[in-house]
């Protein structure tokens, strides 16, 4: 655990006297903040919802109980008029009565009003003062069928009279069906709906508040039970704060209180046992990679006092060994026969790593040993060929190229056998390029090829030697392209020749960029006018072999 996260759990667990709203104040939203929030916003709009769905409900039925009302109105007047009309009233009597009835209905929301239709207007005329028919009283009048209005807070039902029967002793021109007239009834619902939704308006104002209060008791309820579970689940996974922690670790059986969290717990629980073995094979796999890379500086220095020699640090020859890891298979030896000649065997055994470095120290003592003793180059390479074909197992062999120089002849004698070309740089940029005509030692018993001989060329003045393993032409760029040797060959071509070992390990390192090494590389380098600086009053002669 990090000190920022114990910091977090201790700000957002530890303190409940902050509040759970000072949580809004952060760059996150907190579990305990939003289960708050949640639990008031459902109450609230719970109540919102059913209040708003039964003052809908309540003014329906205000609404429909106003319709109901105001048939029976229609059809109450209607019968009194009958009445009327059945004892034989005149018409005075029968418009006095009409205004009674009309004016009955003026201090009330609920009004009626009586038109009549073509056939009562034939027979007794029109009544003065009546009022006009509109659409609504038209289309009862022409269809015969009740209608029904709704605009906002008022409500209109409008009963076409129908001539009966018993209707056609008086109204001799209508037939029975014809429409006589209508019985209009309006109401204005506007008082009873304002006092519906003043009532609801009290009741929002006295139970939002208690909703709130519930709400947040709710809220503060989960909170508490939530942060003492949080606190108990953050005490255990705090117990385990490295990897030594886990050593002594037991977990232990809790209860968090939600099932949901117990869960996760448990599960927390069984993961820490998991790292336990994680941890104790770790711990195991690194007394072994210690173990290994004592071996490994043990056995790199047994290689490098194995391969050293005066020779490899003579004047105007440069090497730059880069191994895939701690230890490498290419090799690089040299040293000088007792006429002062000087033999170099750049080498690449199979692989890399310490598989492939096993051969160097035997390679090296054999190769030093011969020639010290002065032995020629074709009878050291039958020599190592056979040794090396002998003692290395099966899928193990050494790609080599092998360089003579002759100071006194001035000439440079080279055999290379599965090793990338090398290049001899002449003084005005030329090159000649020496690429490898044999086998790798030890791929093939000593006899199954012919004779291994060198190909001699001449030095002069300003030439440069230029070779390496195949751990830089097959170096792949970070998108996977092989280096290969015509970029060698394009860089010698654009650089001087006194540049060139240190412009291929530049352009190298660029090639390669941050990716890793996926083979040893060794890189040879040598300029034979400072070698043979050296030589100016002779030969130099090999010097006694070291203890």
């Amino acid at each position: 655990m990090t000190r920022r996260h114990d910091q977090r759990v201790a700000a957002s667990g530890g303190r409940m006297t902050s509040g759970w709203w000072a949580s809004w104040g952060g760059a996150r939203l907190s579990l305990r903040a939003l289960l708050a929030v949640m639990v008031v916003s459902v109450a609230l709009g719970t109540f919102l919802a059913t209040a708003s769905v039964t003052l809908f409900i309540h003014e329906s039925l205000i609404r429909d109980h106003a319709e109901r009302t105001a048939e029976a109105t229609a059809e109450h007047t209607f019968s009194s008029m009958f009445q009327v009309m059945s004892r034989g009233w005149g018409r005075e009597d029968l418009e006095a009565y009409i205004d009674a009835l009309e004016a009955t209905y003026d201090d009330s929301p609920l009004g009626v009003a009586l038109y009549r239709g073509d056939p009562v207007e034939a027979l007794y005329g029109p009544v003065e003062g009546s009022r006009e028919p509109d659409p609504v009283i038209e289309q009862a009048l022409a269809t015969g069928e009740s209608q029904h209005r709704r605009d906002g807070t008022r409500q209109r039902h409008v009963m076409p009279v129908v001539a009966q029967s018993e209707c056609l002793d008086c109204h001799v021109n209508a037939d029975s069906g014809d429409v006589l007239g209508v019985v209009a009834v309006k109401q204005d619902l506007s008082p009873q709906l304002s006092e519906a939704r003043a009532g609801f308006g009290w009741l929002f104002l006295i139970f939002v508040p208690l909703t709130l209060l519930a709400g947040a008791a709710a809220a503060h309820w989960l909170n508490v039970h939530l942060t003492r579970s949080l606190e108990r689940f953050s005490a255990q996974v705090e117990r385990v704060n490295a990897i030594g922690d886990l050593e002594d670790f037991q977990p232990r059986t809790i209860s968090l209180g939600f099932s949901e969290l117990n869960r996760v717990m448990h599960q927390v629980d069984a993961l820490i046992r998991r790292l336990q073995t994680v941890a104790a094979d770790k711990a195991v796999l690194d007394a072994h990679q210690a173990q290994l890379d004592e071996e490994q500086e043990t056995a790199q220095r047994i290689v490098a006092r194995a391969t050293a020699s005066a020779a490899r640090e003579a004047p105007g020859v440069r090497y730059a060994y880069q191994p895939a890891a701690m230890l490498g298979g290419d090799v690089f030896l040299a040293e000088r026969r007792p006429d002062g000649t000087l033999v170099l065997l750049l080498g690449d055994f199979t692989g890399h790593g310490i598989g492939s470095a096993v051969g160097v120290p035997a390679l090296a003592a054999l190769f030093y040993d011969m020639v010290r003793r002065g032995l020629d180059s074709e009878a050291l390479l039958e020599t190592v060929n056979d040794r090396l074909y002998r003692n290395l197992p099966p899928e193990m062999f050494l790609a080599a190229a092998l360089f003579e120089i002759d100071c006194r002849e001035r000439r440079l004698g080279v055999w290379s056998g599965g090793m990338p070309r090398a290049w001899l740089l002449g003084p005005g940029g030329g090159e000649t390029r020496l690429d490898a005509e044999g086998l790798p030692l030890a791929a093939v018993p000593g006899g199954a090829v012919e004779h291994r001989r060198l190909a001699y060329h001449p030095l002069f003045a300003g030439a440069r030697l230029i070779a390496c393993s195949d751990g830089l032409t097959e170096m792949a760029s970070p998108a996977g392209v092989r280096y290969g040797e015509e970029r060698v060959e394009a860089l010698l071509a654009h650089t001087r020749p006194g540049e060139a070992f240190d412009a291929l390990l530049a352009d190298v390192a660029a090639w390669r960029g941050d990716s890793e090494a996926g083979d040893d590389l060794t890189l040879l380098g040598v300029s034979f006018d400072e070698l043979f600086a050296e030589a100016a009053e002779g030969c130099p002669r090999a010097s006694a072999p070291s203890a």
